[in-house]
C-alpha cells in the first residue's frame, strides 16, 4: 500500500454537540511499501508489514507520525513527518540504510522540553543480511536535524520461529515518561535471542528509558511465550501456536480495542512443548481484536488480530 498523499480524520463536535468525521487529503512525496526484511544466519525474511501509519501523536497545533516505506533497492526504511493542522503543511524526514540494513515498525513520542518544541525519540527495529535483528532510537530535534542512532539491545541471533516468513514488530512501542523533569521515553522493542535451556532462535522484548544525550538504560522481559494466530486477518477459524517452556496454567483471552474482554478462549494447565488450539470465529463480528496469553494475571504476550468477512 502506496500513495502520494496522507489521509486524516478529524472528530469534530465530540463533546457535547453532533459529532461529524471530517477527512482530509494532504498531497505528499510519493512512498511505496519496501519488501520484507533480511537477516544474518537464516534465508527467512522478516515481516516489514506496509507502509500505513501506526504511530503517532499531537501536540501545539502538530500531528507527528512515521510509517515504513522503501528507501531505495527494495530496503525498507522510515518517514517521519510533521503537519500542522492550521494549513496542513508538511515537514518531512527519512532514515533509511539503503543496501545494509532494513529498518522498520517505528513509534515516535515527543522529546519536548516545552509546548513549542518539536523534538521527537523514534525507536525502530533494524536488521541485515550482515546483521541479526535489533533494537534502537533516533532522536530529531525541533529544526528536524536526525542524530545518531542508540543501540538499545543488539541481536543475539536469527528468529527461526515459523516456517518462510517470519513475524517482525510485535510487542514494540514508545512512550513519553511524563512524570519526569526533563525529557525521558520509554520504549519496547524485540530483538533475535536465545532463551538459555528453552526455545533457540527467537524474540526476546527489551524495554529502554531513553534521557538526554540519549543515555539507554534496559531491562529484559523473560517470561513471556513466543506464540502467533493464523490466519491473520481471521475468516472462518484462527489457530493459536504456542511453546510452553515450564508447567504453568495459562489463559487465553481475546479482547476488543478499548481493553474490554470479549471471549475467553482457553483456561488450563497445558503440557510442554508445542501446542496448537483452534477456535471458530462464530458470530465475532468483523473487526480489530487482541490475543492475549497470561498466567495467574501476568499478561506473557499478545497478538492484534483482524476478523473479516
Amino acid at each position: 500500500m502506496g500513495n502520494d498523499a496522507y489521509w486524516f480524520w478529524d472528530l469534530d463536535n465530540d463533546i457535547g454537540g453532533d459529532p461529524e468525521m471530517i477527512g482530509y487529503i494532504v498531497p505528499c512525496e510519493a512512498y511505496s511499501p519496501p519488501a520484507d526484511a533480511s537477516q544474518s544466519g537464516s534465508p527467512d525474511l522478516l515481516e516489514t508489514g506496509d507502509a500505513r501509519t501506526t504511530n503517532a501523536f499531537y501536540l501545539d497545533g502538530i500531528v507527528h507520525f512515521v510509517h515504513n516505506l522503501d528507501v531505495g533497492g527494495g530496503f525498507s526504511g522510515i518517514r517521519y513527518t510533521r503537519m500542522g493542522v492550521q494549513g496542513q503543511s508538511l515537514s518531512t524526514g527519512t532514515y533509511g540504510e539503503s543496501g545494509n540494513a532494513d529498518i522498520a515498525h517505528a513509534g515516535v513520542a515527543s522529546f519536548a522540553t516545552s509546548a513549542s518544541d518539536q523534538s521527537v525519540m523514534i525507536s525502530f527495529l533494524r536488521s541485515g543480511a550482515a546483521l541479526f535483528p535489533e533494537f534502537r532510537v533516533v532522536n530529531v530535534d525541533g529544526g528536524m536535524s536526525w542524530s545518531s542512532a542508540a543501540l538499545v539491545k543488539g541481536g543475539e541471533t536469527y528468529v527461526d520461529r515459523l516456517p518462510g516468513l517470519e513475524q517482525w514488530g510485535t510487542y514494540t512501542g514508545i512512550a513519553r515518561r511524563h512524570n519526569s523533569t526533563d525529557p525521558r521515553t520509554w520504549s519496547a522493542g524485540s530483538a533475535g535471542a536465545n532463551v538459555a535451556g528453552q526455545i533457540d532462535h527467537t524474540y526476546k522484548t527489551w524495554i529502554g528509558e531513553v534521557t538526554n544525550g540519549q543515555n539507554v538504560s534496559t531491562a529484559t522481559l523473560e517470561n513471556s511465550i513466543a506464540f502467533s494466530v493464523t490466519p491473520n486477518p481471521v475468516t472462518d477459524y484462527m489457530e493459536i501456536s504456542f511453546t510452553m517452556t515450564e508447567s504453568i496454567p495459562i489463559t487465553i483471552a481475546l479482547y476488543n480495542t478499548q481493553g474490554q474482554l470479549i471471549r475467553t478462549l482457553y483456561q488450563d494447565k497445558p503440557s510442554l512443548g508445542e501446542q496448537k488450539l483452534s477456535f471458530s470465529r462464530g458470530d465475532l463480528p468483523v473487526g480489530v481484536y487482541f490475543v492475549s496469553v497470561s498466567s495467574e494475571g501476568k499478561v506473557l504476550g499478545y497478538e492484534k488480530i483482524v476478523v473479516g468477512e
